[in-house]
Parts: structure tokens; C-alpha cells; sequence
């Protein structure tokens, strides 16, 4: 019988040692500023403590959050809980129910109508019953909150115009942050614009991305 290992994120309190690079221009020399306190949705811990630190290179500021936590108000495993009840089938509004009755209030959809200048997409590949379905995730990149979780037909440019288009003209998007996946270029089978532009929006490859190829270049 084939089992499945399910690893479910853990969420501390507060953070463990200090950040070795700042996370804007990579500097190594930072300096302590301060601490803060940010409540999350999650079942265990309704609060964290965050590390604040200033970099000695580029003078910003950011945040070190614990194991678990990021600046969205959702900690790792709330989100992770969440994706794992919809992937057993329950619907978005069972998902709240359930997560709200555990402690951990989780709107069934927080997407709001508009003012979401720019969003964040990622694509993955889950199998259900033994099948490939494909996965995209979108969020609002400066409030860190996930906007929808949604079934993707194809991975191709023409599903990716289809799936984005209504979160483009819904929000009033006016930037697309992604990978640099091929399907956001033009496809054989597909003789319109490329995404971005069919979509009448700016597009930013995500400089972690960019930082990985580029490392992973200059290595070869």
C-alpha cells in the first residue's frame, strides 16, 4: 500500500540566530535595530517576535522573521493546512469552516476587488490520484497575502492569459512578478502576444530567481 509523507511547516516564536546577508543587495555586515511583535493566523501561536536589521552596505532595513513566518499575516503552516484540506477536496468555503474552528480564522476568499497594483504567480505540478494537475498560486506581492489558489487545464501561454486576465482586470494589475518561465514568451501554438503584453502589463522576473540562474551560470 502506498503511503504518503506529508511534512507540515513549523512555526517558533521567536527567531533563531541572525541573517547572514542582507536580503536587498546580499551585504554581509548588518547591524541590530530593534525588535517587533506581529500577530499571525495560525493554531498554535497568535504572536512572534521579529528581528529588525539595517544593512551596513545599502543602509535598508528588514525584517528576520521565526522559522514559520513571513510577512503575510498566515503563518507557513496555516497556508500549508489550508492547500492540503482544498487538495483532499473540501471547497473553499469548507476549508474557513474547518481552519475557523480550529482557532485559525482563514477567509474562504482574500481576494479583494481592486487596488492590487502588483502580483506575484507561480506555477506547480501536484499529482491526484495518480494524475498531474497543475497548480497556480497568486499573491499580492506588497501585502504578502495569497489571492487565489487555482486548476490550471494546460501550462501553456494561452491557459496562462485565461487564467490571468481576470485577476488582471478584477484588481487593476498593473505588474506581473514571476519566474522566468518560458510560457510567459511566445509559443509555437500560440500566435498572439506574448503573456504579459496580450495581458497590457508590466512584467518583473523575481530578483531571487534571477539571483539562483545567475549563480548557477557563473558556476558552469
Amino acid at each position: 500500500m502506498k503511503r504518503v509523507h506529508i511534512v507540515v511547516p513549523q512555526v517558533k516564536e521567536g527567531v533563531e540566530g541572525r541573517p547572514r546577508r542582507c536580503i536587498y543587495c546580499r551585504g554581509g555586515i548588518l547591524q541590530g535595530h530593534g525588535e517587533v511583535r506581529k500577530r499571525v493566523k495560525e493554531l498554535e501561536v497568535g504572536e512572534v517576535k521579529a528581528c529588525r536589521y539595517r544593512c551596513c552596505r545599502c543602509g535598508r532595513t528588514f525584517r528576520h522573521y521565526p522559522e514559520g513566518v513571513s510577512k503575510a499575516k498566515q503563518s507557513r503552516r496555516s497556508v500549508a493546512l489550508a492547500a492540503l484540506l482544498w487538495g483532499m477536496g473540501l471547497s473553499h468555503q469548507h476549508v474557513s469552516l474547518f481552519l475557523t474552528a480550529l482557532g485559525c480564522s482563514i477567509c474562504k476568499m482574500s481576494r479583494p476587488r481592486s487596488g492590487v497594483e502588483v502580483i506575484g504567480v507561480d506555477e506547480t505540478v501536484e499529482k491526484v490520484k495518480g494524475n498531474e494537475v497543475v497548480l497556480g498560486f497568486v499573491v499580492d506581492v506588497k501585502r504578502g497575502e495569497t489571492l487565489g489558489i487555482d486548476v490550471l487545464l494546460k501550462q501553456d501561454a494561452s491557459a496562462f492569459v485565461g487564467w490571468l486576465r481576470r485577476y488582471a482586470e478584477a484588481l487593476g494589475v498593473k505588474v506581473i512578478v514571476s519566474d522566468d518561465l518560458a510560457t510567459y514568451k511566445p509559443f509555437q501554438d500560440w500566435k498572439g502576444k506574448p503573456v504579459v503584453e496580450e495581458l497590457g502589463v508590466e512584467h518583473q522576473v523575481c530578483l531571487a530567481h534571477v539571483r539562483k540562474n545567475l549563480t548557477r551560470r557563473l558556476k558552469r
